[in-house]
């Protein structure tokens, strides 16, 4: 159970209030989007006086059990705000990029808030997420070396130990050690692209493709063993999405062509 209120602009007070007293009553962690879009700015701003984090700081919202997703339409004084209360950020990278936007990770970071990487929408391989969050983060520093910073292991730190603080599961998850549940992947490192591999996590991150991971380990059982996924029929589930995916297409064609944003159309 993972309380949450949706939106900023959709959520009073005593919303936000109940939430949070819900979550700290039974240790929980909780979450919201907060600050991902210029119309929720905008309207937070013409109704409420306040920016979405001020908001939800009045409302005493913020702080180390929350985790907000996105936080991609943030200035200096909301960035202080976040980190003086711990907020985790949930950072959704290849979404954001997805959007032609890129939250202020590094100076979010620099405030004292803890990033996790996430998926969302269509974006759901958690590789590609670390490396988009890597190359982004470094286009967006302003730093004398350009490059150096964030580095791979970085990015995997905020993908296990990130997340597993975010979801306050930090004693349980995130890390390989005695006591903890056994969640890795095994990867095969023969592969063209992945040799030759001075440090693996950056020659993975770097170069590498999910399809190099051979095997998967929840809780100490394997859910995929050789590439091949235990828990379930992979093949008829592909196949039945993509009769009802195909299904669904065609009802929406009916209603016309569907033109590509910033295209003209072809004649």
């Amino acid at each position: 159970m993972f309380p949450a209120a949706a939106l900023a602009e959709t959520s009073s007070p005593e919303l936000l209030q109940a939430v949070r007293a819900f979550a700290e009553k039974h240790d929980l962690g909780y979450t919201i989007h907060l600050s991902q879009s210029r119309p929720e700015v905008d309207f937070m701003v013409r109704h409420h006086g306040v920016r979405p984090p001020a908001f939800l700081d009045k409302a005493g919202f913020l702080g180390p059990r929350l985790f907000a997703a996105h936080c991609r339409y943030v200035d200096a004084g909301d960035i202080a705000l976040l980190g003086r209360s711990g907020t985790i950020i949930s950072h959704q990278a290849a979404m954001a990029a997805n959007r032609g936007v890129i939250p202020p990770i590094a100076a979010l970071r620099a405030a004292g808030c803890p990033i996790a990487n996430g998926t969302d929408n269509n974006t759901n391989d958690l590789f590609e997420v670390m490396r988009v969050a890597l190359l982004t983060e470094r286009i967006s520093r302003n730093d004398a070396n350009p490059g150096l910073r964030p580095q791979p292991e970085d990015m995997l730190e905020d993908a296990t130990q990130g997340g597993a603080r975010a979801v306050q599961q930090a004693k349980l998850l995130g890390s390989l050690e005695v006591g903890k549940k056994a969640d890795l992947i095994v990867l095969d490192t023969q592969r063209a692209h992945m040799v030759p591999a001075g440090r693996i996590v950056s020659a993975w991150i770097h170069n590498g493709q999910p399809s190099d991971i051979e095997s998967s380990m929840v809780d100490g059982q394997f859910v995929m063993r050789n590439r091949k996924v235990l828990t379930m029929d992979e093949d008829s589930i592909i196949a039945e999405a993509n009769k009802v995916g195909r299904r669904i297409w065609n009802k929406v064609l009916e209603a016309g062509p569907i033109p590509v944003p910033g295209r003209s159309r072809r004649r």
